[in-house]
């Protein structure tokens, strides 16, 4: 819209320029009498036209400046109903939130991944993001839980759409790769009953 703005303000000027000079010059009564004509006639749809480029760039500029901040808006009320379930994940234990996994209760906000690293160990959960990585779940379910799934096993070399964009890469070799590294770094102790 600063394209209609500019060339507005350019018409305007330049129409303005002629008017100006038409009108200026049609009092002299010398030889060029139909010039002031010519000018003012020029003149006139320049005018006419910067005025219009100028309303229709101001008119776009107020509608583009409410949806901004009505963007704004949605975006501030999402981060807050995040933060809510941020705290909510927070207070709960790590079993709690294993469970809300299992029972593939996800919030809208992908908030439960991030509450995952840190809470709970691999050994507890790994099976259930392979589960999560190899379902039909939305793509940005699973790119979240990826991206726990690599924080919580130090999976430095992969990347989140690495294991869950299966239009654009090869979701099941990189999940085979990133489990089999998982299964390797596993500590060789028996188990112990908690």
């Amino acid at each position: 819209m600063t394209i209609f703005r500019t060339f507005g303000w350019l018409f305007l000027l330049f129409g303005g320029v002629l008017i100006f000079v038409g009108i200026a010059s049609s009092s002299s009564g010398e030889l060029m009498f139909g010039l002031p004509y010519l000018l003012l006639m020029a003149g006139v749809p320049f005018v006419v036209l910067g005025g219009v480029f100028v309303l229709l760039s101001r008119r776009y500029s107020l509608r583009a400046s409410r949806i901004r901040s009505a963007m704004d808006r949605v975006r501030e009320e999402s981060e807050i109903e995040a933060g809510k379930y941020a705290e909510k994940y927070a207070g709960m234990s790590a079993d709690e939130l294993v469970q809300r996994v299992r029972d593939r209760k996800y919030d809208e906000y992908f908030q439960l991944w991030h509450a995952l690293p840190g809470k709970v160990e691999p050994d507890r959960i790994n099976h259930l993001f392979r589960a999560v990585l190899e379902s039909d779940e939305e793509y940005l379910q699973r790119y979240h839980c990826a991206a726990a799934f690599i924080a919580i096993n130090g999976l430095n070399e992969f990347e989140p759409c690495q294991l869950s964009a299966r239009e654009t890469q090869p979701v099941s070799e990189n999940l085979r790769k990133a489990l089999a590294r998982v299964s390797r770094s596993k500590p060789d102790c028996p188990d112990s009953d908690e």
